[in-house]
């Protein structure tokens, strides 16, 4: 199935878990691809290798960074002409310490990759797809930290509540010129490299962590025709974690 054929898909932070999964996902599909990692170009280089499309280019960018950013997209338009769909993943999630050991720099960083990086990319592709007039689709990687309190991770779910409601605010802006912007909450996701947090498992109730694959067929559905209907909205997969009040006793 080629949902994606001539479509252009630049998914930030894809270089490992999450962000990896649903590049796979849409070159599978037979999307145009960028990939984008902040960390070395050869990591990029390395996952573009990895990935199974026809098209994929690869651009270190820092999302946090408006003349990275500008690059990134300069770069997605010399190699494909446009942008059809960005899934604003990039995101800061080993951020855990106690808020009174936290500091000004260290909320800086989350805020500046987890909000200001979404709010970036997402200006700078909403604009060419206005242009360009075909509308397209913006999806933002949130968290079930959004919703519900982590320890030790103020920081991180602060941005993650806020990028909820940028979305829906985006997708009112956006929807006069047929641009969708949604939102999807991972839970208690597997890595690449197969970790998770074993305690967790059992307290789902689907009981087993989530994959990578899980979250990019979200994605992949809301950036699709079928969702063409749906916009402003956030779509949770985490196997059913945020329907229970407490946890079950097994």
């Amino acid at each position: 199935m080629e949902r994606f054929k001539g479509k252009v898909v630049v998914v930030t932070g894809s270089t490992h878990r999450i962000g990896k999964g649903i590049a796979e996902r849409f070159a599978r599909e037979g999307a145009s691809i960028v990939i984008n990692g902040s960390h070395s170009t050869e990591r990029v280089q390395q996952v573009v290798e990895e990935i199974k499309g026809d098209k994929v280019i690869g651009v270190q960018a820092d999302v946090s960074s408006s003349d990275d950013v500008k690059r990134l997209f300069d770069e997605t338009l010399k190699a494909f002409g446009t942008v059809d769909i960005l899934v604003n993943n990039a995101g800061l999630v080993d951020t855990y310490g106690p808020f009174l050991d936290t500091n000004e720099s260290k909320w800086d960083r989350i805020i500046g990759v987890n909000l200001r990086g979404v709010l970036l990319c997402a200006h700078r592709s909403a604009i060419i797809m206005r242009d360009h007039n075909h509308g397209g689709s913006i999806i933002n990687i949130s968290s079930v930290g959004a919703v519900r309190g982590h320890y030790n991770n103020v920081a991180y779910d602060a941005t993650k509540g806020a990028v909820e409601s940028a979305t829906r605010s985006m997708s009112l802006d956006l929807a006069s010129y047929q641009i969708r912007v949604n939102c999807v909450g991972p839970g208690a996701t597997v890595g690449m490299d197969g970790r998770t947090e074993p305690p967790l498992i059992g307290w789902l109730p689907i009981p087993r962590a989530g994959t990578p694959d899980d979250v990019a067929s979200m994605v992949a559905f809301l950036a699709s025709d079928d969702a063409s209907y749906i916009t402003g909205q956030v779509f949770y997969v985490d196997g059913g974690m945020l329907a229970q009040l407490n946890t079950p006793r097994r």
